[in-house]
């Protein structure tokens, strides 16, 4: 059985996973019939960079691509042999195991100057190319400088820096960058389709964040982990479970680094320690892992001081940490993150090969908690709430022999929107923040009217998955299907409430910021 990765490598651009920017400009290039005659791939392992040139390589000698496109069709002779590997005119190097001058010259400069048998071009594609000899550099110069019309060179690279500046000079240059956990997850989804095979995406998160932006090790960790799952005795799709998945996927620094600022923000300072211990234990780095506490705080306060930023938020991490991430952002103030950031930094700084590494981060969390009990006068506050219940909304607990009105009233209408409000905070965090800047108008022919101030909040909620959420929500609240329409009115009153709240803890934040790390607002 062929492994993940090669059975499910892309054989067209729409397949390919990110690398839109390199994408955009190879089909301009294949769409109008300017191409170069060298590129230059370079970038971390595993993100695409042979893949993207064996689909160019298909693209340039394909039998059926019309004028104006520049998708290979797959199904032609030339496709078809270029995806088998059996292309003689596509010739793939491994530079590791030829990095001498004479197979240069031999495999290389001999082979271009020979026109193409069966493709309308010769494609040199040299895989890890910076281990080629300085020699073998010098001779691949002038034949790269000035190549027949029929020939086509694609570099591949993990290390740029060691190729030498003449050679670079000659090609038209693409940097590859690391897979974002978003497209890593929805590629992992596509593959378990496929194979007909469910997971939680809590899981597939785990397999993204575990590959670091790497999509071949994240795709040979979700053939482990398939390989190690049992076939359900009642039949039925193969279902991964957590418990499965760790057995392969270890712990993440990055839950664990959430867990334990949950820990902090609850003032409970016993597991934050009990999870340190077990962290090490675990074998992870502690060192590693507290830099990862530090990113995830500090995001934490740019999130307090701008709530527009928690969009880029998702890409990183994947929407099951970013909902806790914004559970815990809810729970404290910048005073608080800006306090706890020069704690965790403090210990950082302390770390020492000892016995007893983990005693510095055990004195921090320690303080970080007391901290919010000694200052109890004097942080804001919200930044530390009396330890309470939160109540799950449920439309369970409401009487059912109510029958709502056909027509909602709009005085009717608003006194229900708070749980509107408090169902969408729980349930979907992350869009919270753009949904309260909002005041709803009239219902007519079952279709609500919701008015934003400002465009980038209308721009998030008018997306069509997210308008679908909120109209579900709407429907379980007031008992009816209910549309949702989004306007733009820059003029409108949202009678201060929700925008003073948000602009003058932004603004109480920026104060914070700089009164604690010093400094001043220019421009």
């Amino acid at each position: 059985m062929a492994t993940l990765y090669r059975k499910y490598r892309p054989q067209c651009f729409k397949e390919v996973v990110g690398q839109n920017h390199i994408k955009i400009a190879l089909e301009y290039e294949l769409k109008t019939n300017q191409l170069a005659h060298s590129y230059l791939f370079c970038g971390p392992r595993a993100v695409g960079k042979t893949t993207l040139a064996r689909v160019l390589a298909k693209s340039l000698n394909c039998l059926n691509r019309q004028p104006g496109d520049a998708e290979p069709c797959n199904e032609c002779v030339a496709c078809k042999s270029i995806s088998a590997g059996n292309a003689i005119d596509m010739i793939e190097i491994d530079a590791a195991s030829h990095t001498g001058v004479d197979n240069v010259r031999e495999n290389i400069i001999a082979g271009a100057r020979i026109s193409p048998s069966s493709l309308a071009y010769k494609i040199f594609i040299i895989d890890e190319v910076h281990m080629l000899s300085t020699a073998a550099f010098n001779a691949l110069l002038k034949i790269m400088e000035e190549p027949p019309a029929f020939v086509v060179f694609i570099l591949c690279t993990t290390e740029v820096h060691k190729i030498p500046s003449t050679i670079i000079s000659r090609c038209q240059r693409f940097d590859f960058k690391k897979i974002s956990v978003t497209d890593i997850v929805r590629k992992l989804e596509f593959v378990l389709k496929a194979e007909g095979i469910s997971a939680d995406k809590e899981v597939l998160e785990s397999i993204a964040r575990y590959s670091g932006g790497h999509m071949r090790d994240a795709e040979s960790a979700l053939g482990q982990v398939i390989s190690l799952s049992e076939m359900p005795a009642t039949g039925g799709l193969l279902t991964i479970t957590k418990d499965q998945a760790e057995l392969v996927i270890p712990k993440n620094d990055l839950e664990q680094a959430v867990t334990l600022l949950e820990f902090l923000a609850a003032r409970d300072a016993a597991n934050a320690i009990r999870l340190i211990n077990s962290v090490l234990d675990d074998g992870f780095d502690l060192k590693v892992f507290w830099i990862d506490v530090i990113e995830i705080t500090r995001q934490m306060m740019i999130i307090k001081i701008n709530p527009e930023l928690i969009a880029g938020l998702g890409v990183d991490l994947g929407e099951t940490l970013t909902a806790k991430i914004l559970k815990i952002v809810d729970r404290v103030s910048v005073d608080w993150l800006i306090k706890a950031l020069k704690k965790i930094l403090e210990a950082k700084n302390s770390f020492k090969d000892d016995v007893f590494q983990q005693l510095p981060l055990e004195i921090a969390v320690i303080e970080i908690a007391d901290a919010q009990i000694i200052h109890k006068n004097i942080v804001h506050e919200e930044v530390l709430p009396e330890k309470k219940e939160y109540v799950n909304v449920s439309l369970e607990s409401e009487p059912k022999n109510i029958e709502k009105p056909t027509i909602v009233a709009s005085a009717s209408f608003l006194n229900d929107w708070p749980r509107v409000m408090a169902v969408l905070k729980e349930r979907h965090p992350a869009l919270f923040f753009a949904f309260r800047l909002s005041k709803p108008r009239e219902i007519e022919d079952n279709k609500l009217s919701l008015v934003f101030k400002h465009k980038i909040h209308r721009d998030r909620i008018a997306e069509q998955d997210v308008k679908q959420k909120i109209e579900n929500i709407l429907e379980e609240i007031y008992n009816r299907k209910m549309f949702l329409e989004t306007i733009l009115d820059e003029t409108i009153d949202l009678d201060s409430n929700e925008e003073k709240n948000v602009l003058s803890s932004a603004d109480q934040a920026i104060d914070d910021v700089l009164k604690n790390f010093g400094g001043r607002i220019v421009g």
